[in-house]
Order: structure tokens, then sequence, then C-alpha cells
């Protein structure tokens, strides 16, 4: 491991958002000498998420470089009303100290009693179909393939785009890139409305007749004599 490379690879990171204790995560991946290894990091403003994964990989030198890096913005879905109790019931536990501790590999916190869990999880089951509750709670832990649904739910809640180094440019940092994808958030929020509003116009003209569409006027040129077009 070169300790150089290290320290300039520690430095290019820290411009995209990474605080000082990155040249020991750093360390801690290339000590093992893989090929490629990733590092993450997350922010959170307001309601909003971003995860973002940094990919690291050697080159013909044997030296570590930043290849590009991953942003994912996700918003929640809300919980609802009707569901509020079991939503903070679900929000009490450390899931992924629980999946830790049935391999034993847990050490910390007090893991709840597994019967009240137990009744917990079958009364999410019975009103979670959708599996909203769920990924509310289970996202980024060891038990988020047990989510119903979560490709659906990725694509609804999530917007992600890859970010590349160019060179020895100053790349684009967590911030910016978060702004980024919330603009397309936005973006594609509009266009889902668009796309609502003409369905809804649509449906509504079927029964007189309409199709839904802009009726445009057809005018036709003023053929008399004395008015004809030249």
């Amino acid at each position: 491991m070169n300790k150089k490379n290290m320290e300039r690879l520690a430095a290019r990171l820290q411009q995209l958002g990474f605080v000082d204790d990155i040249q020991y995560r750093l360390q801690a991946n290339a000590c093992f000498g893989p090929s490629q290894f990733e590092i993450t990091h997350q922010v959170n403003i307001g309601a909003d998420r971003c995860y973002f994964l940094v990919h690291c990989a050697r080159g013909d030198q044997g030296l570590y470089d930043a290849i590009y890096f991953t942003a994912c913005l996700r918003r929640m879905p809300p919980a609802t009303s009707e569901h509020a109790a079991l939503d903070n019931s679900m929000a009490s536990i450390n899931w992924q100290a629980l999946y830790q501790s049935k391999e034993g590999l847990h050490v910390g916190d007090t893991i709840p009693d597994a019967y009240l869990i137990a009744e917990l999880l079958q009364s999410v089951n019975n009103v979670d179909a959708d599996g909203v509750i769920r990924f509310r709670h289970w996202c980024d832990t060891s038990l988020e393939n047990m989510i119903p649904n979560l490709p659906f739910l990725k694509n609804r809640y999530e917007i992600s785009q890859p970010f590349y180094f160019v060179g020895d440019d100053a790349p684009i940092n967590f911030i910016d890139a978060m702004r980024f994808l919330q603009s397309m958030w936005i973006q594609r929020q509009v266009r889902t409305d668009r796309k609502l509003l003409v369905k809804n116009n649509e449906d509504g003209g079927r029964g007189s007749g309409s199709t839904g569409k802009l009726l445009i006027k057809r005018v036709r040129p003023n053929r008399r004599p004395g008015n004809q077009i030249q």
C-alpha cells in the first residue's frame, strides 16, 4: 500500500464532502489489496436522504484512484395516520442490530423481546401489503430484501445518477450532486402530474365523445375573387 497514494486519494475525496477520517477508511480497504472497493457516505437535508457510493479502483501501476460515485436521493413515503402507531413501534427497534444478533455478531444495544417483535411483525404483515411501512424502516439494512415490492418502491421513491471524475479537475461535490437530484425529482414530478392531467382529460372526455385533446378550429382561406391569396 502506497502511503502517498492514500494521502492524495483522501484529499481528492475530501473535496467531495468526506470528513478527515476518510484516510483511515481508505487504508482499511486498501490494506487487503483488492482490485476495487467502494466507500459510502450519507447526507440528510430535511426529509431528503442522499446516499453516495464512491467507486475506487487500482490502476496498472498499483495505485488507487476514484473513478466515479453514484448519488441516490430517497424521499421516504409518509406514514399514514391510520398506521401511525405501528410505524412508531417499527421506528423504536434497531433492526440491523436485531439481524446481527441472530448470528451472534452484535454487541451493544439490548435486543427487545423477540415475542413482542414477532407480534409486531404479524400486525405489520396484516396491513402492509404494499411494503411501505417496512420500506420506511428496513431500507439499507440486512432486512431490505424482505420488503415486498422493493423494486417498485425504489423506483417510486428514489432517483439516482452517476458522476464521473475527469482527470485532475475538481469533482462535483456531494451537496451539488444532491441539489441536481432534487431538481431531477421536481422535473419527474412535473412530468407525472402532466401525464395524470392528460389522462384525466381523456377519461373525462370519453362520455361526451371528445378525445380529450385540444380542438383546433381549421381556418379555410376565403375563396371569393376579391380576397384570394396571392
